[in-house]
């Protein structure tokens, strides 16, 4: 999923300089509390964007502390002045970011019968573009594997 949203985004273009990204933390919006997962989605979002040679990631630290330091939820991120608060407290820092992703984890269940069901997992990738203000969205379907 993630490779589809960098190349959307023009990753197969070549740049001598990196853009910045700014992933924030996973969205649940699923049926369930995702634990030590949540952890492992994101730190497998964020390999991704820094394995595909356009991209480099600023550490989830600064990102939380913009966060707090402005004040502002992830949703606030798309009010464009308060956008502008948490980018210059990421510019203070000496980590400007180029492009924002979103990651969000919603399930779907079905029910099989008496104490059966099954739950289907969709990872949501929003990647914002801060100079264009453009949003490109992929989605895509997740397991658990139980061992």
């Amino acid at each position: 999923a993630v490779n589809k949203l960098l190349l959307s985004h023009g990753a197969s273009r070549e740049a001598a300089i990196k853009l910045s990204v700014a992933v924030l933390r996973v969205e649940n919006a699923s049926a369930e509390e995702l634990g030590d997962w949540q952890e492992q989605i994101f730190d497998k979002i964020s390999t991704s964007v820094n394995e595909s040679g356009r991209y480099q990631t600023i550490s989830l630290r600064y990102i939380d502390a913009g966060l707090r330091e402005s004040r502002l939820r992830r949703d606030d991120l798309f009010i464009p002045a308060k956008r502008r608060v948490f980018l210059d407290v990421l510019e203070a820092a000496k980590v400007p970011a180029q492009v924002l992703i979103f990651p969000k984890l919603t399930t779907g269940t079905t029910e099989l019968g008496p104490k059966r069901a099954q739950r289907n997992y969709l990872l949501t990738l929003e990647l914002v573009d801060i100079s264009t203000g453009r949003d490109f969205r992929v989605s895509e379907e997740v397991r658990k594997a139980y061992r």
